[in-house]
């Protein structure tokens, strides 16, 4: 899974540059109202990070209790919850749910089929699990240039793998496009959030002027385009 060290290091910054993983939020819960799963007794959220969802999941969603894991408390708001430590991969969840739910998350995770039969069989039965995460297009300009970046399925994988196990009430893609000042300013918005392997590289100024002049082919009336394509999922338990 993604790196804790890493996080922290970003954890200060996240909010005001994720402005993607805040519009992904507050859409997967708004699909949710939408579709009527506005109430519910026990809540998990996987990833909860800084608490951006978490924060939306609390004004928005009815619940009894909230269950929040990451690998380390990034938390920045004061919500009652119990707290789970661990990657969600690795940890043992003892308790059921009945509802589950992730945003920007779980393009992070080494074994998705494995992870989706854990949180089948930690819902009660017909509970949801509610998620989003990012598809193939998604940073395609940095991989393009940098030849690294996080491996992303498909929607049709996605839709195949979850329908073994559940029933598929929504799901959506998206894709957008966003305009930045100069490819500079992209990397700054990658390392504050953390959605991507550019650390790999080892920045000096020469490669650092070799990625902004390769950026040129991807400058257009917006400014320097920066591709983002999240999928929605709201999964009621077979």
């Amino acid at each position: 899974m993604y790196s804790k060290d890493r996080f922290l290091k970003i954890a200060n910054f996240y909010n005001e540059n994720a402005h993607i993983q805040r519009r992904m939020a507050v859409n997967i819960v708004n699909a949710l109202k939408k579709n009527n799963f506005i109430s519910y007794d026990k809540i998990l959220e996987i990833g909860c990070g800084t608490g951006l969802l978490t924060d939306i999941i609390h004004r928005e969603i009815h619940y009894n209790e909230l269950h929040l894991n990451d690998i380390n408390n990034f938390l920045k708001i004061a919500i009652p919850h119990k707290f789970i430590l661990g990657d969600i991969e690795q940890i043992d969840l003892t308790d059921r749910y009945d509802l589950i739910v992730s945003n920007a998350v779980f393009q992070w995770i080494d074994n998705f089929e494995k992870l989706i039969g854990k949180l089948h069989s930690s819902l009660v039965d017909g509970g949801t699990l509610a998620f989003t995460t990012f598809g193939p297009l998604n940073l395609i300009e940095i991989r393009d240039i940098t030849k690294i970046g996080l491996k992303y399925y498909s929607y049709d994988y996605y839709k195949r793998i979850l329908s073994n196990k559940f029933k598929i009430v929504f799901s959506d893609e998206k894709v957008y496009n966003i305009g930045f000042p100069s490819p500079l300013t992209i990397l700054k918005h990658i390392k504050y959030t953390g959605v991507n392997r550019v650390k790999k590289v080892h920045w000096n100024k020469k490669n650092m002027n070799e990625f902004c002049e390769a950026y040129e082919k991807f400058k257009n009336h917006m400014g320097y385009v920066l591709t983002y394509n999240p999928f929605y999922f709201i999964l009621s338990k077979k």
